[in-house]
């Protein structure tokens, strides 16, 4: 563990409040209160590389792996967008009746977790 810590980015291209941040050895990804998800490459100084959008309210959740990224709404809806085909989304899940508030995966699952129980 460091025992120093430096601010080295402030990514400042939401409009609203960021709810979620998750994020591997080549990039940021945050879920808003502007109902975008937003991409951000850590090897090219942080730059924004996609705006995710297709929830019809905040984004609540955000969680990736090598292949997707997956969101999470107050919308009820769960989205998995492609990394290797420019973002694209691939995926709408419904099933909740509440807002989803927080979401998982590894290789084969997707589990996500909502105010409906």
């Amino acid at each position: 563990l460091k025992d120093n810590y430096t601010l080295i980015a402030t990514l400042r291209e939401h409009t609203q409040l960021v709810l979620s941040i998750a994020l591997d050895d080549t990039v940021i990804v945050s879920g808003s209160t502007d109902d975008t998800v937003k991409v951000w490459d850590r090897n090219d100084n942080y730059k924004l590389i996609a705006t995710l959008t297709g929830h019809a309210s905040a984004v609540y959740s955000v969680a990736l792996d090598d292949s997707v990224i997956v969101s999470g709404s107050a919308d009820k809806t769960v989205k998995v967008w492609d990394r290797n085909d420019n973002y694209k989304l691939i995926a709408t899940l419904t099933g909740h009746a509440s807002a989803v508030y927080s979401v998982a995966l590894d290789d084969s699952v997707i589990v996500s977790g909502s105010a409906d129980k």
